[in-house]
């Protein structure tokens, strides 16, 4: 029982630590340090990404860059707002709401998106 709670806690993070990647919109959200730090890791790949034609290379450049947030210290994690929390509610802080842990196919999907991200190639 005590490791079902556990695990519980690990699953909602209520401040987000400055290696976190926040999923959402928001000046707040862009300016979060792991923010900054996912998208100079995404402009390093972003011109070999677009011009891949290799779906395995791609996913390559998405693993890359997923591992970058994972392999620090300590580890960066992808994080989405608790369902149902809505920025109107307090001061729209990301201290003021509870964090859930986003899922592997989630963080994926984020990191592919930040690459197509003004492509005009």
């Amino acid at each position: 029982m005590a490791e079902s709670i556990r695990s519980e806690q690990l699953q909602h993070i209520s401040i987000p630590h400055p290696h976190d990647v926040l999923c959402g919109r928001g000046m707040g959200l862009m300016k979060h340090k792991g923010n900054v730090q996912f998208r100079q890791w995404v402009n390093e790949f972003k011109t070999s990404y677009i011009l891949s034609d290799s779906n395995v290379e791609k996913a390559k450049f998405v693993e890359i860059i997923v591992g970058r947030v994972q392999d620090q210290r300590p580890p960066g994690r992808f994080l989405c707002r608790k369902q149902g929390w809505s920025p109107h509610r307090g001061k729209g802080s990301i201290n003021d709401g509870v964090w859930e842990l986003a899922g592997t196919l989630h963080a994926e999907e984020k990191t592919k998106q930040a690459l197509r991200e003004g492509a005009h190639i």
